[in-house]
């Protein structure tokens, strides 16, 4: 052999002695059952089962209710029938919602639908299932709340305590008191996402949307939160809808054993969440508060087209009772939890960008030793997958077939 393919054929040798040896992935006919196909397993394994579910959480409209500033929050949910959606139970099954993510595959965005699968059976999830599972009605000609085109001082003289020319984002402090309430509701049981004291151009939209009664398709909205939370590739999002979910994947007659490990939602959305909320602005606004609550007040008199009352905006501007020095409290100690996520999810995005970074340069080092081998004829049949570890990709087929299991209701 000519001297320098000798030389390539040593140095190949020892970088492969030095790079960290990787893992053969394997997929037996107990992951079969478990998972769609070799990719779910692997994307379950490194991305999925490290993710945080969002917990939707009880809303006690009826307590919310019989706050005068407030009561108009339950008959907007009564009147658009999305008082399910307040009700959905406080229990999740971590485990299977981590794989129902994982196994989510043939995403349809123009027929919106795509497919999932569990203990070995296939299932279709679309609009229409979840609508039926969670019994809220359609509303097929309602502009999605992304592409809504009113203005942003338009927006922010209906849902903010004084009008914003520009913005990117809203302080939860900025909000009226009654869109306070809502966002908290938005955050946990309708667009649920991490963080929630800053409110984003679109969810600003939204709540524009509830809040003046424009049409909504709740399901809709529901799926593309659903879709979206599958395909990205961040460990540190976390993972929306896992109340619904459970549920969905129970009344599918999919078995879960009764020691199965449960997640639990935090504590009801009720009355004594106005009062955090209401105790918390305060601090916030401080003296100037009751002064922005009066002119706030009189301009939603003045505005015929408001959907909620005058008293919306009242805040008591007395010396503070216990009751109300408690509440303050609890809205410091959510603060300061928030602020705690914050920090954690920062360093959690780091640690993944650096072990993203660190894979891409190992499979870029392992590609370029399959270029040298195959230049040298050093391949042999086989050699290649198992020096660098890659495997074929698997497809869904089952020895028993591939029965389809439609969602509820389909």
């Amino acid at each position: 052999m000519h001297i320098t393919q000798l030389f390539l054929a040593f140095v190949i040798l020892m970088v492969n002695k030095k790079l960290p040896k990787r893992a053969r992935e394997t997929f037996s006919s107990s992951d079969a059952n478990i998972f769609y196909d070799r990719k779910a397993k692997k994307a379950f394994d490194k991305l999925f089962s490290k993710r945080s579910l969002i917990l939707e959480r009880e809303i006690v409209l009826e307590k919310i209710r019989d706050i005068p500033s407030y009561h108009n929050i339950w008959t907007m949910f009564q009147s658009r029938g999305w008082m399910d959606i307040a009700s959905l139970g406080n229990v999740a099954y971590p485990n299977y919602v981590h794989l129902f993510y994982a196994n989510i595959h043939d995403i349809l965005p123009d027929n919106r639908t795509f497919r999932t699968y569990l203990n070995g059976k296939y299932y279709t999830i679309s609009t229409q299932t979840i609508a039926e599972q969670l019994n809220i009605p359609r509303e097929p000609n309602a502009i999605y709340y992304k592409k809504l085109s009113a203005l942003k001082t338009t927006i922010s003289e209906e849902i903010c305590v004084t009008e914003l020319e520009y913005y990117t984002t809203i302080q939860q402090s900025q909000l009226k008191p009654i869109y306070r309430i809502l966002n908290t509701i938005i955050s946990h049981n309708i667009v649920p996402m991490g963080h929630k004291s800053d409110v984003t151009e679109d969810r600003a939209k939204l709540l524009y949307m509830i809040g003046t009664n424009a049409p909504i398709d709740l399901p809709n909205i529901i799926f593309d939160v659903i879709v979206d939370a599958s395909i990205s590739q961040s460990s540190t999002d976390s993972l929306p809808f896992s109340v619904f979910i459970s549920n969905m994947i129970k009344s599918s007659g999919v078995e879960i054993p009764s020691n199965e490990t449960k997640a639990y939602s935090k504590s009801p959305i009720d009355d004594s969440t106005v009062k955090r909320s209401e105790g918390q602005l305060r601090k916030k606004l401080g003296a100037g508060a009751s002064t922005s609550a009066a002119a706030a007040s009189t301009q939603a008199t003045n505005n015929p087209t408001m959907p909620f009352g005058d008293d919306d905006m009242t805040m008591l501007d007395h010396e503070m009772s216990t009751g109300e020095m408690y509440s303050l409290l609890c809205a410091r100690l959510d603060s300061l939890d928030s602020t705690i996520d914050v920090r954690f999810n920062k360093i959690e995005s780091r640690m993944d960008t650096f072990e993203a970074s660190m894979n891409f340069r190992f499979d870029h080092v392992d590609d370029g030793l399959s270029e040298v081998r195959r230049a040298l004829g050093l391949v042999m049949p086989g050699y290649n997958s198992m020096m660098t570890g890659s495997l074929p990709t698997f497809s869904a087929p089952r020895d028993d077939g591939q029965e389809e299991h439609p969602g509820p209701g389909q």
